[in-house]
């Protein structure tokens, strides 16, 4: 099957309409403003690209009506605008969404809630990112599956790129993918410490540096194409493939030479079965600033050589949109392809010096006269934590389209798991051994040449739980990173507080914010190790570990990465503790999945990860699976589950665990587990939000 985009619905800077959109472009007329909704007086820049009032009044009265965060406001203004003139069962509908800092603001209130005295309980349940996807399936009624990426300015190209391999392998027949971020004074303040903020309109790759924030939400319907033709829908463009890598470099810098995004791009291509010389033109993530600019040129010029495609980036015409931008800036490149033009840089003086390659044009490219009426165009992301993401896309002119599949078919290899480990800050056990640690700086002691000064104890636990799996193993080139946290680093995010309401907004903190993000773990991760291949962060509320596992299940098996090291973490804090309900102490677990058996390494096969939300259709699936289970020799089948809900299987073979909201508890049951000399395990994962993921494993030796 052939992922399409079908529809698209934005929400930016630049307005909401198609053709207000295409005409502001058409004549430089940027969405760039002064903010007059916050103070600036602190901050070196006062601009950005900000929705208008009456827009952000609708949006503010969803966030009142509905008791949620602005980012979930801003997704439900936006999929409803989507959703206009369409039919079809909500019921199959999956969601693939994606968000740097949702909830931000939610988080924000908490602590001016505590400073007045007040408990902030109602502001702090909003604050987790998932909390978007759960309350667009809510507002909407969607039941398919639900995948949340936080890998900050990359999200949504992670989730529309998601979004084509759920179609691919059959796990829904339509899925709504994008992203959305709104702005937040926290997150200004950050960037401000950074000193990345350019006075003026921002100009990527001129000879201004600095870039300008925006506050975007835009989502896409991505069927099947086959599906789509049948249903007599618009084509606005076919996903033809998608590579993601991390930098393992810098928490925010990129990697001065390229090297992470010219991987992403090479797996893109490689995926879609195309050749470098047919990309007509690259969609740059370009932000301005004088380190990523040139990183990006470089990148892009390692894997086309001198024949560069047409290169531009469009922030500057709705500034940088955080987790929206890569769904922003496709909508825009689709909007002036319906025109038959491609969009070029906002205006600049002149090129800075590395970056003086003519293909970055810098006049509007009308292909009304175009021979060649296929565009195949990438987007290209990157973002703080070294992530990068590249996705291809084919629009046709002419708006042909035909049933034959677009994409290099992949034969499926099977996934097995090596290695489990898991690490709190007293102890790191596998299946081998129990060492014992310093819980006070664990990695100091553990491995000194990796513990860096002022490194959360969520990152450190997540590095010692990855050099376990690791442990005497020289890694393949084509290996990645998938990492789940439903909260990140939440020491890191209250020192990042406390430097605001002590010192003021113009102080707040350059050390702490880049952890702010909820990707920086996996980032931290990725250096420690070297893993530069397949990366992405996903939060999912509770049930991280199996849906990440899903995600690497899905990748080995299409061939993306030849080894994935998949984990998952939680770090002690009083405000995650107010989140859960319940003490919590920091501890992590990483799995190391392939996709090629080792007789000596290699101790469970993958038969199958896969998520549900759970309603009358699953709730048969799963007992079908269950009830087959508990009848064969050796097999353990186990449900963790809220106690209030613990009932969803009624079977006596079935043992228990109560679900925390930690996201490590299904891979701590298959740890344990594997002692028991168990032929077959089926873990179930049920989470308070009503969401069901099942794995099921044969063993392949016994310990």
């Amino acid at each position: 099957m052939t992922a399409v985009i079908t529809k698209m619905a934005v929400t930016s800077s630049l307005g909401e309409n198609e053709d207000e959109i295409h005409e502001r472009i058409m004549k430089f007329n940027s969405g760039i403003s002064t903010i007059d909704y916050f103070d600036t007086d602190e901050f070196m820049s006062s601009i950005a690209g900000n929705l208008n009032h009456e827009t952000w009044e609708k949006v503010r009265k969803i966030a009142i009506d509905e008791n949620v965060d602005n980012s979930s406001a801003l997704t439900i203004y936006t999929v409803n605008k989507l959703l206009k003139n369409t039919r079809f069962n909500y019921q199959n509908v999956g969601l693939s969404l994606g968000t740097c800092n949702g909830g931000i603001q939610s988080m924000s209130d908490y602590f001016d809630d505590i400073d007045a005295g007040q408990s902030g309980k109602d502001n702090l349940k909003n604050y987790p990112l998932y909390k978007q996807m759960f309350d667009l399936s809510n507002y909407f009624g969607f039941e398919g599956p639900r995948f949340s990426f936080n890998s900050a300015c990359a999200a949504s190209s992670a989730a529309i790129a998601y979004a084509s391999q759920m179609i691919e392998s059959g796990k829904a027949k339509t899925v709504i993918a994008g992203g959305s971020d709104p702005m937040s004074k926290w997150v200004y303040a950050g960037f401000n410490a950074l000193k990345t903020f350019n006075t003026q309109n921002a100009t990527p790759y001129g000879n201004d540096y600095g870039l300008n924030l925006g506050e975007a939400a835009t989502f896409f319907i991505i069927k099947d194409k086959e599906e789509a033709l049948r249903d007599g829908d618009d084509i606005l463009c076919e996903i033809l493939g998608y590579g993601f890598s991390n930098d393992a470099h810098h928490p925010t810098a990129p990697d001065a030479e390229g090297n992470g995004i010219s991987f992403a791009i090479r797996e893109a291509i490689k995926s879609s079965g195309l050749e470098s010389d047919q990309i007509f033109y690259i969609n740059s993530h370009g932000t301005g600033t004088k380190a990523n600019d040139v990183a990006e040129l470089k990148g892009i010029e390692q894997v086309f050589g001198k024949n560069v495609p047409l290169i531009s980036s469009l922030k500057g015409y709705m500034g940088h949109n955080l987790g929206a931008a890569a769904s922003t800036e496709l909508a825009l490149t689709l909007i002036g392809l319906k025109n038959n033009v491609l969009y070029c840089n906002f205006p600049f003086q002149d090129y800075r010096e590395e970056t003086r390659n003519k293909k970055i044009f810098r006049e509007h490219i009308d292909l009304s006269n175009q021979k060649t009426r296929d565009i195949i165009f990438i987007n290209n992301n990157a973002a703080f934590g070294g992530h990068n993401s590249a996705v291809i896309f084919k629009t046709n002119l002419d708006n042909k389209y035909n049933t034959e599949n677009s994409y290099k078919a992949i034969d499926e290899k099977s996934v097995y798991i090596n290695y489990i480990s898991e690490s709190t800050t007293n102890e790191l056990k596998n299946v081998n051994e129990r060492i014992k640690l310093n819980p006070e700086k664990p990695l100091k002691e553990f491995d000194k040449l990796l513990y860096q000064r002022r490194m959360n104890q969520l990152s450190q636990v997540s590095i010692i739980a990855g050099i376990s799996v690791f442990k005497d193993q020289t890694i393949p080139t084509r290996n990645g990173l998938i990492f789940g946290t439903p909260l990140g680093s939440m020491n890191a995010t209250t020192k990042y507080s406390d430097s605001i309401r002590k010192d003021g907004f113009g102080k707040a903190s350059g050390i702490y914010f880049p952890d702010l993000v909820v990707n920086s773990t996996s980032g931290r991760i990725s250096r420690a190790l070297n893993l530069k291949g397949y990366s992405a962060s996903i939060s999912s509320g509770g049930n991280e570990d199996f849906k990440l596992m899903e995600i690497a299940f899905e990748a080995l098996k299409s061939n993306r990465a030849d080894v994935i090291l998949s984990g998952s973490g939680i770090e002690s804090n009083s405000v995650t503790e107010k989140i859960l309900g319940h003490p919590v102490k920091t501890d992590v677990v990483m799995i190391e999945m392939v996709n090629e058996f080792k007789p000596d390494t290699s101790i469970l096969k993958v038969n199958e990860v896969r998520s549900y939300q759970v309603n009358a259709t699953t709730r048969k699936i799963v007992k079908k699976t269950v009830d087959n289970a508990t009848k064969q020799d050796k097999t353990k089948v186990l449900l963790i589950a809220p106690n209030k809900i613990n009932n969803f299987i009624s079977s006596k073979n079935v043992d228990f665990i109560l679900e925390d909201g930690t996201g490590v508890q299904g891979i701590k049951a298959l740890l344990d587990s594997i002692a028991k000399k168990w032929d077959r395990v089926l873990i179930l994962e049920l989470s308070i939000n009503n969401e069901l993921t099942v794995l099921d494993v044969n063993s392949l030796k016994n310990y």
